[in-house]
């Protein structure tokens, strides 16, 4: 191997050439752990290619351009460089040894990771920082995608993280690994010690269907599964509803429906637990202390893709005192909309208008005078939130009993109770638009808070009583209908007639797939926002000036778009906490993903919502060919029912968001009033 290439298991892969991660798959490679074979476009890779480019004194001049307290500062230099390096050459001594050492691979789609010298280390980790490209094949796209890593040790998160931890920005060089990809049929993360609670004695293992990327993006919720150390085999499970998989496409990888038949299946077996858990006890005792893993198993067996040390564990056990030792507290129900830990703000001023709304909800079931005072429903235990669900024998039986006697009055009420709920609350939300946040006093400001949280809750509460339990209903009935007396052998899973139907997330992603293709009509205004990172562009896209050479009509056109974009689907939430941002007010991880359909690297909305219909109206015209009446109107029935309410439903929860942007004060109020708003809301809390 040349200077700038070495194998992965090469015992001269080290942290000064083939970065942190490098260093770690090579020592794993060593230990004979399975790691999917590749090699190393080391470090003296980098540093010939800045070298014969000269960009080192450029890199640094922009450096001193950068202020860890002004973030547009990091990204504004972050867009320089990258700059630098989208205009730069790779030397050919450099592009024909990876050319060499991509030819040992027989060309089989690989992984390019990015490895940088200051990363994946004990005392810090890097991850994150700095760029993968999955499912890439053919010497150019390794070659791009090798540029694209270097290029990704200057992204604004990288620059402002090695400022943080007092990293040298003059030392760091990027090493590249390119690592033939494994055809996951599932993958995750495992951790050898609990990092939830600090035991050492417990292995915790993320599992989901498809390629990791789903599970590292936070896109789908996976399988969680404790390991006692001891005795090698599962203590708890908590087997969850996988919607998505990543999966490989033609070039790239893109996400689609979990089979209906895996979505609450297990995603390993104890069996797999076990020998998994074996393999990272050995990567744990290679290291000499708590490792997170990544993994991946193909074929029946597993590949370690990456390790790094855990440098967030506890250092002692967390107590689970429940606030109620009687209680029986789950994360269900309202608390699915709440998946990360709960800020503060939001426990304080929302945690009663939830016990309030979820206690009116569970009394309209018991009758009579409801549920005991003393029962507290909602609690936030170790910052999460959690529903107590002990409502004891006799209330049970009545709420279950409730639920069936107006199972008919959900189903035909439930479309028009959502509408009048939706109604009112974009009433109140009109209501609090009327004057700017500086007119408002700091009571009223609460008074605000808890006013549309309260309606946000109202929507939520008619929707779980309504179109969320009759879209749940419908499927169901439809689903052990067709499975029990209808499906043969070689016919679909239910949820394919079920798919392909438009929806407000749907529209959503048609918009900004629009947007992006006419962007790329505008080749200067393509390659701006192609090669500009996300958070820079969030920052321009709120500034009045046009950037270097930029056509300043197209430009503006575009902010329109976007920001019109913005207005109506920019409330969208996936947490009702709402001191997380929604993309009304930070538009990044959005442009994000505009940038991944400027540069084709996802697939077009429109194209797989027409494939799933086709496939939908294919099986349904087959089903139907095959039945006779009764049956055959029967399934009609059932059928017209889960496809009329499950697109509703996504409607639905789409607009428990409305009301964001104005919490979170991004709707036509400035940074005054908003940093303003913290300081009064902080000292009436305080008084």
């Amino acid at each position: 191997m040349s200077k700038f290439i070495l194998q992965l298991s090469d015992t001269d892969a080290t942290i000064e050439n083939v970065g942190g991660k490098g260093n770690s798959l090579a020592k794993l490679t060593q230990a004979g752990l399975p790691v999917p074979r590749g090699f190393h476009v080391t470090t003296q890779a980098y540093r010939q290619f800045v070298a014969t480019n000269s960009l080192q004194s450029h890199i640094m001049a922009a450096m001193d351009t950068t202020d860890i307290a002004r973030p547009a500062s990091l990204e504004a230099a972050s867009q320089q460089i990258a700059g630098l390096f989208a205009a730069a050459e790779m030397p050919k001594e450099i592009t024909e040894a990876i050319r060499f050492a991509y030819a040992d691979l027989k060309g089989v789609p690989v992984a390019v990771r990015s490895s940088a010298t200051a990363e994946d280390l004990p005392e810090t980790s890097f991850a994150g920082q700095q760029e993968t490209y999955l499912n890439v094949c053919g010497e150019e796209a390794v070659l791009e995608s090798v540029k694209l890593c270097w290029s990704s040790l200057w992204t604004g998160r990288a620059i402002s993280y090695r400022l943080k931890n007092n990293v040298d920005q003059g030392s760091v060089a990027m090493s590249v690994v390119v690592q033939e990809l494994v055809p996951a049929e599932a993958s995750g993360v495992m951790f050898t010690a609990n990092p939830f609670n600090g035991q050492r004695d417990e292995i915790v293992i993320n599992a989901a269907w498809g390629l990791g990327e789903a599970v590292v993006s936070g896109t789908v919720t996976p399988d969680m599964i404790t390991v006692s150390k001891l005795a090698r085999h599962p203590i708890r499970r908590e087997t969850a509803t996988k919607e998505v998989m990543t999966v490989r496409a033609e070039t790239g990888t893109l996400e689609q429906p979990v089979p209906e038949a895996r979505k609450n299946t297990p995603v390993l077996s104890d069996e797999q637990v076990t020998e998994l858990a074996n393999r990272g006890i050995q990567v744990e005792t290679l290291y000499k202390m708590p490792m997170d893993i990544e993994w991946a198993l193909a074929g029946g067996k597993f590949a370690i893709l990456q390790a790094r040390p855990i440098t967030a564990l506890p250092e002692a056990p967390l107590e689970w005192k429940l606030p109620d030792p009687k209680g029986l507290y789950l994360r269900a129900s309202l608390i699915e909309q709440m998946p990360e830990p709960l800020t503060p703000l939001f426990s304080t001023l929302s945690g009663p208008i939830i016990e309030e709304a979820t206690r009116r909800l569970f009394t309209s079931m018991v009758g009579g005078k409801g549920l005991k005072q003393e029962l507290r429903l909602f609690a936030t235990i170790n910052d999460y939130g959690y529903m107590n669900v002990n409502f004891g024998m006799w209330n049970t039986m009545k709420i279950a009993l409730g639920q069936m006697m107006k199972m008919n009055w959900i189903f035909k009420q439930s479309q028009s109770r959502w509408q009048q709920a939706r109604k009112h609350y974009l009433v109140v939300i009109h209501e609090w638009q009327a004057r700017s946040l500086d007119d408002y006093t700091a009571s009223e400001l609460l008074t605000g808070i808890r006013s549309l949280f309260y309606e946000t809750m109202e929507v939520y509460t008619v929707l779980q009583t309504g179109l969320v339990a009759t879209a749940i209903g419908s499927e169901t009935m439809f689903s052990q209908l067709y499975n029990r007396i209808i499906k043969k052998k070689d016919d679909p899973d239910a949820s394919i007639f079920i798919m392909g139907f438009e929806s407000m997330p749907i529209r959503a992603e048609q918009s900004l797939y629009d947007l992006a293709e006419w962007a790329k009509s505008r080749s200067v205004l393509a390659s701006h926002l192609t090669s500009t990172p996300a958070a820079q562009l969030a920052t321009e896209l709120e500034s009045t000036d046009i950037p270097a050479g930029l056509d300043g009509i197209e430009w503006n056109e575009w902010q329109r778009r976007f920001r019109e974009h913005l207005s109506i689907y920019g409330h969208f939430t996936y947490d009702l906490d709402f001191s997380k941002a929604v993309a009304a007010d930070d538009p990044a991880p959005l442009l994000e993903t505009f940038r991944m359909y400027l540069m084709d690297k996802a697939g077009s909305p429109y194209i797989r919502v027409k494939t799933l219909s086709n496939q939908r109206e294919q099986a349904t015209q087959t089903i139907m060919k095959r039945l006779y009446n009764p049956l055959r109107s029967i399934f009609r029935r059932q059928l017209q029912s889960a496809q009329k309410y499950a697109p509703l439903r996504e409607d639905g929860l789409s607009d428990l968001g409305l009301g964001y942007p104005l919490l979170l004060g991004s709707d036509k109020s400035s940074d005054i009033a908003v940093n303003q708003f913290g300081k009064s809301v902080g000292s009436f809390l305080c008084d």
